[in-house]
């Protein structure tokens, strides 16, 4: 349940809406969660967790079966608030489009997913919304990037470092974002438990939350310079 109606929030009405998505709902489901608090964030965060927990997944890893998922969903909502609305869902089916991404990004097994590669798939993923660069090993060490060198010492393939550059018309300001992205660390190996090897593939999450986030900036009209 969501608790108390006057505690309840944004996140709140989010997981309720995406845990109501995994329940093999088919057809039009008509949802009154945003009725709780009838703004135009309720609005957009139950339609973030529908698309969310509506979007087929998990190419990697243990199969879970095919799931039924609705064809439309209808978030009832004061008739005052149709434009607020209808803004709000378009801005939630970007940022869940790129949770999406993202979580796609982390899914590939380490021995699959090469610093490189990565980067590559990155830069694919911003292209036409952000330029960007890639430091190859040479440049790192030109650069004197001698931490993220030493690192990348631990594996046979080579480490490399992505730029990416979001220049809107009349920026308001400029934000420097910068997220981790080590395909596997190896660090500690010998004092690990087996089970908690698996995580490591995740330690490039940061990386990937920050490309899909700025894959969506021009679909936002984030009027911020961006560099990450």
């Amino acid at each position: 349940g969501l608790g108390r109606m006057v505690a309840t929030d944004a996140g709140r009405l989010r997981d309720a809406a995406q845990v109501a998505a995994t329940a093999d709902l088919t057809g039009t489901v008509v949802t009154t969660l945003a009725l709780v608090h009838p703004t135009a964030s309720a609005i957009g965060a139950v339609a973030e967790g529908f698309v969310v927990g509506t979007t087929r997944r998990r190419r990697w890893g243990r199969a879970t079966g095919r799931r039924d998922t609705p064809d439309r969903i209808l978030i009832l909502a004061p008739g005052a608030m149709q434009a607020d609305g209808r803004a709000a869902v378009r801005r939630a089916t970007v940022m869940a489009a790129a949770t999406a991404r993202a979580r796609d990004l982390v899914d590939p097994p380490p021995n699959m997913q090469s610093p490189v590669g990565l980067a590559r798939q990155l830069s694919d993923l911003t292209a036409g919304v952000c330029g960007a660069d890639l430091h190859d090993e040479i440049a790192l060490e030109r650069a004197r990037f001698r931490g993220l060198l030493a690192a990348a010492r631990g594996s046979r393939r080579p480490p490399c470092l992505l730029e990416l550059h979001y220049e809107p018309a009349a920026p308001l300001g400029h934000v420097v974002l910068c997220g981790r992205g080590t395909t596997f660390a190896s660090g500690g190996l010998g004092l690990r438990r087996d089970d908690t090897m698996t995580a490591a593939k995740a330690d490039m999450a940061g990386a990937a939350v920050i490309a899909a986030a700025c894959a969506g900036l021009a679909a936002l009209d984030v009027r911020v310079r961006v560099t990450a």
